[in-house]
């Protein structure tokens, strides 16, 4: 009878094994309630670090891990990506964009050695950004947000960087570059939909969204999806 033994042995150990897998299957976890939170997990798995959510792609532009969205670096050298520059809302779409969109190495704004330029990664399908996506880049934790003098701008510091007169958001040493915001409103794609003479925008001063006339200047910043 030494086989029933050994069957019934191993009929013990299979209903234990499948008992702590479904107790292993029915432990609650915390779950990852972001997509920057799963991000973070993977590379904290790979090699013990978690990246941070935005990428200085050292090409004139920014990537934000958690919305995919590829943001241009802002500077303030004077061309069309300073971050001074105003544009009325139908300027904004059309006339600005064609500027941004043209940008490339050779036709960049730049030094005289070609060391530093104002550079928009190269790509072509720059926009504006709806008023949601302007807002997914807000930080109102920032120190000196909203607070007098009002010169902080409400945004991650990937995109206020080193900020100096006449600097270019690339540079051959990246430690050069820089990446500026204006404490300021800058332009969505959003028309009001009750008065389509005006439209929406994000105010880095504080981070209000308010109305303006299509007709007023305020600043402006180009989105693209992309990684």
């Amino acid at each position: 009878m030494r086989h029933v033994r050994y069957a019934s042995m191993w009929w013990v150990g299979l209903v234990v094994a499948v008992g702590l897998g479904v107790a292993q299957a029915q432990t609650p976890r915390a779950p990852l309630t972001s997509i920057d939170q799963k991000l973070d997990a993977v590379q904290t798995a790979v090699d013990g670090s978690a990246l941070p959510r935005f990428q200085d792609n050292s090409d004139g532009t920014i990537t934000d891990r958690q919305t995919g969205f590829m943001w241009v670096k802002l500077d303030n050298a004077g061309g069309p990506l300073d971050k001074d520059t105003v544009r009325n809302w139908n300027d904004a779409i059309t006339t600005w964009l064609d500027q941004v969109n043209s940008l490339n190495k050779t036709n960049a704004s730049n030094d005289a050695d070609g060391s530093r330029v104002s550079f928009a990664g190269g790509y072509t399908d720059w926009r504006l950004p709806t008023i949601v996506e302007l807002q997914t880049i807000l930080d109102t934790s920032v120190p000196g947000c909203g607070v007098s003098p009002f010169t902080t701008p409400c945004v991650d510091p990937v995109f206020d960087t080193n900020c100096t007169a006449g600097c270019t958001n690339t540079a051959l040493n990246p430690a050069n570059a820089c990446s500026c915001t204006a404490a300021s409103g800058y332009w969505s794609t959003a028309t009001d939909a009750k008065d389509p003479s005006g439209a929406w925008d994000v105010d880095f001063l504080d981070g209000d969204v308010d109305f303006t006339f299509k007709n007023f200047s305020l600043r402006v910043r180009a989105v693209r999806f992309g990684r």
